[in-house]
């Protein structure tokens, strides 16, 4: 993913429901809704446009984009734009340590009872694997499985098939007794 950060949120805004609500009525309708990841509700001081009234608490945002191209286009076209309820939005590129975090940390639902087994997904390709190492685990099952995935394809659409294959074709369990195992196993 690709993170945007959101700037000059009014305080009654500066929640991730709403922004999340506010960037979805506003994005094209060819644009899939970034993820909110964080909202900070007083981030900075923003001066009022007369010098009149007192200084106003901004808030901002993290949001995240499935990919650069998305979140370029996001760039472009909420920079500025006037949202509804008075904000009007402040785009830029969030720092490097923002970036593409967007399956790190998930949350699974309640904990698995004794003796049941995990989702496909998290047993084939467990969440603590990014970068290189999930594309390692995906080209491993791709050979074993002799899957023809091509290396244009995003990492995900890869492991979406990946888990599709052994869906339709599940792994056996073997069980031997009294046989050493070869060394390109161990």
């Amino acid at each position: 993913g690709a993170t945007l950060w959101l700037g000059g949120i009014p305080g009654h805004l500066a929640n991730e429901k709403r922004v999340g609500e506010i960037l979805h009525t506003c994005r094209p309708s060819t644009m899939p809704t970034p993820v909110v990841r964080k909202v900070v509700k007083r981030g900075y001081m923003q001066p009022s446009e007369d010098s009149l009234s007192p200084p106003s608490w901004h808030g901002y945002a993290f949001v995240t984009f499935r990919d650069r191209a998305e979140a370029e286009e996001g760039h472009r076209l909420l920079g500025g734009l006037a949202a509804p309820e008075g904000w009007t939005i402040r785009v830029e590129w969030a720092d490097e340590k923002h970036q593409g975090r967007l399956n790190r940390g998930r949350k699974f639902g309640v904990r698995l009872a004794p003796g049941m087994d995990p989702p496909l997904g998290e047993q084939l390709f467990p969440s603590s694997l990014h970068g290189q190492t999930l594309a390692l685990a995906i080209e491993r099952h791709r050979a074993v499985a002799g899957l023809p995935l091509d290396p244009c394809h995003e990492t995900w659409v890869s492991a979406e098939i990946s888990k599709a294959h052994y869906r339709c074709y599940p792994r056996k369990e073997n069980f031997v007794q009294g046989h050493t195992l070869p060394d390109s196993i161990i």
